[in-house]
């Protein structure tokens, strides 16, 4: 029994590190395609149509992809280009003083969802009002 959980285990590691893999791919090639459209938008004036929904799919599936593999590392998933090279003491006070900034931002975020979604809801645009008219 104890042969086959291994094998099991082994199998499972597979998969939650190709799935990280197809995570780094994800978020590579979206900061690449970001890059791309934001040169194609402002050097040359063409607008890539589908870049926001494309951009929306990828950062969608990017978590779902990473989560097993930074669950079982006992990880966050974080750019810590700087950070490995500061202090300890000096990284844990950068690491607390971002937490109530990430807070603010989300809450400010959600708000901005929250008051679109109501302007939208409004003007018709984010109903199917339309639809059942006719």
């Amino acid at each position: 029994m104890s042969r086959m959980l291994k094998w099991v285990n082994r199998g499972l590691d597979g998969i939650i590190t190709g799935t990280s893999l197809l995570g780094i791919a994800i978020m590579l090639s979206l900061s690449i395609f970001i890059l791309f459209v934001v040169l194609a938008r402002y050097v040359v004036a063409v607008n890539v149509p589908g870049f926001f929904d494309a951009a929306m799919y990828g950062l969608i599936v990017f978590p779902f992809a990473t989560a097993a593999y930074t669950l079982r590392e006992g990880k966050h998933i974080s750019v810590d280009v700087i950070t490995d090279r500061l202090p300890n003491k000096t990284r844990a006070g950068l690491e607390l003083a971002t937490y109530p900034v990430g807070t603010i931002f989300i809450v400010a975020l959600a708000w901005q969802a929250l008051q679109q979604t109501i302007r939208l809801f409004i003007s018709g645009a984010g109903t199917n009002s339309g639809a059942a008219a006719s």
